[in-house]
């Protein structure tokens, strides 16, 4: 999943999107975690229930930030 989202991720912005956020519930630690191995940071938690959410949600944000495989740092696992 975290692959996929990044992707996707990555390609909003050419798609003319100015930012791209999602909004997990806070119980859901295992989609929190997910969402930011996937490059999205927490923004703020503890938002209350709303016409959208049944429970207090977290905002995070996706941070364009090159991957290590991107910047060439990781290894296949043969080490070359």
């Amino acid at each position: 999943m975290p692959r996929a989202a990044r992707e996707l991720a990555r390609s909003l912005p050419d798609a003319g999107w100015a930012e791209v956020t999602v909004d997990p519930y806070e119980w859901n630690e295992r989609a929190v975690r997910g969402w930011a191995k996937a490059g999205f940071v927490e923004v703020s938690r503890g938002h209350p229930p709303d016409e959208h959410h049944t429970a207090p949600w977290v905002l995070m944000r996706w941070c364009q930030t090159p991957s290590p495989r991107d910047r060439g740092e990781l290894r296949d696992r043969r080490g070359v």
